[in-house]
């Protein structure tokens, strides 16, 4: 069934415009969404643009600002390191766990009495490719360094983080984030709040454990997922030798992103598409989604034409 669901309207104000999106951009942040497509990623990265802050905006805004279409928030530098030092320290706490339970010295959670010549732990957060070392000290859980350059970080916590009930406790993973030893045990996801806050180098900055597989820490930040590997120094230089994975497979196919309407197909058996050439339309969640082509291809099949319902993940066009 194609419908357009809202899950819900979210109105801010303040004393300024500017204060109105901040405790927009706040409220966005806030929200924990599971199980469900939506549009929280773009309306956060359109609070930020500065045509929107000025208010000069009109109803052909999406498509001047966004004319490819949203893949995500890119992020900045800054906010590169900052998801970076969350995934090394969630890592970090696990290993300790884990650690804990084996009586392995290395990884054992020491008194925060010891001098500062503790071992750190020395973990590469792999963020969109990049490789950012990160430096842990696990006594006081608040000294992190990219490199050399040190990050003052601290838990933000305005709220009672009461373990709701029916709450499952899990050692994989762990919301508790104070500065104190660690527990012995963690607490599932599963009916607990998955947000973080912290104060990064004095920005409060808002993030949400998604997943973790592995060493894969799935993390909402700045409105994005991102899974950000970490590795140990030693892991993360043998995974940046092996070969790249070749996409040429998954590019021969033009998939539809989400359930919704086919509006247009402008592509025939035959034509000749360049990369980023517009082949579809589709109409999902009352916005309008342009489907271009991956890479210069010849177009071999077409299996979409105007008016057609299409589930997400759906092959709409194959090149040869």
């Amino acid at each position: 069934m194609f419908y357009d669901p809202m899950i819900s309207k979210v109105v801010t104000h303040g004393a300024s415009r500017d204060e109105a999106i901040e405790e927009m951009i706040d409220a966005l942040d806030s929200y924990a969404i599971r199980g469900v497509r939506h549009n929280l990623s773009i309306l956060r990265d359109v609070l930020n643009h500065p045509r929107f802050r000025e208010g000069n905006i009109s109803t052909n805004f999406l498509a001047e600002e966004y004319p490819k279409g949203f893949d995500g928030h890119l992020l900045t530098e800054s906010e590169t390191n900052e998801l970076a030092v969350t995934a090394a320290m969630l890592e970090a706490r696990r290993l300790q766990r884990v650690a804990n339970a084996l009586y392995d010295d290395y990884f054992k959670t020491r008194s925060t009495e010891e001098d500062d010549s503790l071992k750190p732990f020395r973990l590469v957060a792999v963020v969109n490719g990049k490789h950012v070392p990160v430096t842990y000290y696990g006594n006081d859980g608040t000294r992190f360094y990219i490199g050399d350059k040190e990050m003052d970080v601290t838990l933000f916590d305005d709220t009672e983080a009461d373990l709701p009930e029916g709450a499952v406790e899990n050692p994989e993973m762990m919301n508790d984030f104070s500065t104190a030893t660690p527990p012995e045990y963690g607490i599932d996801l599963i009916g607990v709040d998955p947000r973080i806050v912290f104060t990064i180098n004095g920005r409060k900055t808002a993030f949400q454990v998604v997943d973790r597989k592995g060493t894969q820490w799935s993390l909402q930040h700045c409105g994005t997922v991102y899974d950000v590997n970490v590795l140990s120094p030693t892991e993360a230089d043998a995974a940046a030798r092996l070969p790249a994975k070749s996409t040429d497979a998954g590019m021969k196919k033009l998939l539809a992103p989400l359930t919704g309407k086919i509006v247009s197909v402008s592509a025939k058996p035959g034509d000749k598409a360049g990369e980023d050439e517009a082949l579809a339309v589709l109409e999902a969640m009352k916005m309008q989604d342009v489907l271009r082509s991956p890479g210069d291809f010849t177009v071999k099949q077409v299996f979409c034409e105007p008016d057609q319902v299409v589930q997400e993940g759906d092959i709409l066009i194959e090149f040869e």
